[in-house]
């Protein structure tokens, strides 16, 4: 079937392959028409594996890659490598035939249950137990995957086996049900232990693994461990480790993957040990009874000039799909949700996430690094017009809705909204933040920014405006609108509006931003800056080993290259700390208190 279709386009014939969730992958591919030799193919891992042998047989048509509708459930990653497209050879296009009806999933549909047994999983409740279904994997040959460690500080990008019941995701059972437990004690001779009121109610001990989420230390700092012992009542809760920053009183975290707290429709438990779920299903129609199992779903590795289009992705445990050192990627018309880890996480040069709809996914949405720093080179990378909602589910801190870093990325035109932190964060230079709406983020945290810059006094350049921001912040939350914090200089904050902003506009110490012709409406206090290099973290910034002087150290920051960044190449001779050359003009400010600025700063008109 193979000389078939190369024989078909040897002469410059432009074709298209064709995909069917119920075709053949001995057929040739060129055709719609099920059970013939011509038909389509069965999987698109197939079908790019043929357009690679056409591509090498030099060849010179096109082939774009038509999924037909379908539900497409895959257990590994569909790879797309450097042999598959670009110069010298074609382009490859993937796209369904009807935007939206294809589905590329890494679950596994659940089809059969039974009862909770006599004196199984004792914790369940009494009153419970007789609605539970338990699913059974003791003979499945692909395992459950258990909670582990995660969130601030920790590197784990791939989440626990989930449970989604006809498109929605389940939640672990968990105490309390709603909000959380506040950590009454801390001792630092147990660093690994918290100390809490209430105590939870119910059995407190289980053979399956219980997990303590929360924000242990820090507001902005969302981490979760395992429990290892906790004494009779409770109040004493003994983690696997102990948490990246100290155990502070007052504190917040929830324990999850409770069996005592199965107490409504909904509630779930992951007994990875016992190669069970118990689940205490919505409704008696089981139908749709989904878990995630694929580790991610399309990698791209030294690819260029792909495009994906229409495409719907969904279930893996980790990122949807993984783009390393690939240049002229589209992702477009697309959606990407249930997702335990990222939506996209994408290296290269001249990638485009474009008009996508990304929600309900647990490690955040779009990240693009693309430019080099030491030239200086833009990256010339584009995410635009995509609804961007519901993640940072599992991880709930620093896992923005975009991130963009390297140089010279563009975000603009997207709707940015409810999540538990920020929406934004850039790292690197000359990028551009443009008419994007950011609306109900930061939502559980303190001390954190809708749109974030942190800590490096070399990432300059970058263009804030033309944004609405709105509806961000409460007066019992330390939250900001657009947050430059620790240092961060040479930023233009222009033209935005902001509308019920809490701490709009918030400079911690940098210096040579400028924040211009912005509209405040019911957004207290509007504009900020403090003197922190001189006072709190003037150590820092003198610390030779510090991130403050790493950061210079990491690019040619006296160059040439660099020298378009005023006040840059002195900046450690030049009254290092202060908050020097900030510009605060033209701006508009309704119900929305005075500017409180630290000196050494111009406030006009």
């Amino acid at each position: 079937m193979l000389a078939l279709f190369l024989l078909s386009v040897r002469h410059g014939y432009g074709t298209t392959l064709y995909v069917a969730e119920h075709g053949n992958n001995k057929s040739s591919g060129l055709s719609t028409a099920l059970g013939t030799s011509s038909g389509p193919l069965a999987d698109i891992g197939e079908a790019i594996k043929r357009a690679s042998q056409y591509y090498n047989s030099k060849a010179p048509a096109t082939v774009s890659i038509a999924v037909m509708d379908g539900v497409y459930r895959i257990g590994a990653p569909i790879r797309i490598a450097q042999n598959a497209s670009g110069p010298p050879l074609p382009p490859l296009r993937i796209y369904a035939i009807n935007a939206g009806a294809v589905r590329i999933s890494g679950g596994k549909e659940i089809t059969q249950s039974r009862s909770l047994k006599s004196g199984e999983v004792t914790d369940v409740p009494a009153a419970a137990r007789s609605a539970i279904r338990v699913f059974d994997f003791s003979a499945s040959p692909s395992g459950l995957h258990d909670l582990e460690a995660h969130g601030w500080n920790n590197p784990a990008t791939v989440a626990n086996t989930d449970l989604y019941f006809k498109g929605t995701r389940m939640r672990l059972a968990r105490w309390p049900r709603i909000d959380y437990a506040t950590i009454t004690s801390a001792n630092a001779g147990e660093p690994d232990t918290v100390y809490v009121t209430p105590t939870p109610p119910g059995r407190f001990t289980s053979e399956i693994t219980l997990f303590a989420a929360g924000y242990l230390s820090y507001d902005w700092a969302m981490e979760a461990l395992p429990v290892v012992a906790a004494n009779s009542s409770g109040s004493r809760i003994v983690l696997g480790a102990a948490p990246s920053l100290p155990v502070q009183i007052g504190g917040r975290f929830f324990l999850e993957n409770v069996p005592s707290q199965l107490t409504a429709p909904g509630d779930w438990v992951l007994d990875v040990k016992g190669r069970r779920i118990l689940f205490w299903p919505p409704s008696n129609d089981m139908s749709g009874t989904e878990i995630s199992n694929a580790e991610s779903l399309m990698t791209l590795d030294g690819a260029s000039d792909v495009e994906l289009n229409g495409l719907s992705f969904e279930l893996s445990r980790g990122p949807a799909i993984v783009i390393t050192n690939s240049d002229n990627i589209r992702v477009i018309n697309s959606t990407i949700h249930n997702i335990g880890g990222r939506a996209i996480d994408a290296s290269g040069n001249r990638i485009q996430v474009k008009n996508c709809s990304i929600h309900d996914v647990g490690d955040g949405g779009v990240y693009i690094t693309a430019g080099d720093r030491t030239s200086l080179a833009p990256g010339e990378s584009t995410v635009s017009g995509n609804d961007i909602y519901n993640y940072s589910l599992w991880n709930y801190t620093y896992r923005p809705g975009i991130q963009l870093s390297g140089v010279g990325n563009i975000a603009t035109g997207n709707r940015i909204h409810d999540a538990p932190h920020m929406a934004v964060k850039l790292e690197g230079n000359d990028h551009t933040l443009a008419s994007n709406e950011i609306y109900n983020v930061v939502q559980d945290s303190s001390d954190a920014g809708a749109v974030y810059m942190g800590q490096d006094w070399t990432q300059r350049g970058n263009v804030i405006r033309d944004n609405h921001l709105h509806d961000i912040g409460t007066p019992s939350r330390d939250v900001r609108g657009v947050y430059l914090d620790d240092q961060i200089s040479g930023t233009y904050v222009l033209a935005n509006e902001f509308v019920r902003v809490t701490h709009a506009v918030f400079v911690g110490g940098g210096r040579d931003n400028v924040v211009s012709d912005n509209v405040f409406i019911d957004s207290n206090p509007a504009i900020e800056i403090d003197d922190r290099g001189l006072t709190w973290q003037a150590a820092a910034v003198r610390d030779p080993d510090g991130p403050f002087i790493r950061g210079l150290e990491a690019v040619p920051y006296t160059g040439s290259v660099y020298s378009k960044y005023l006040h840059l190449k002195d900046i450690l001779i030049d009254n290092v700390g202060a908050p020097k050359y900030n510009v605060f003009q033209n701006n508009t400010m309704v119900r929305s208190g005075c500017p409180e600025f630290a000196s050494g700063n111009t406030c006009t008109n």
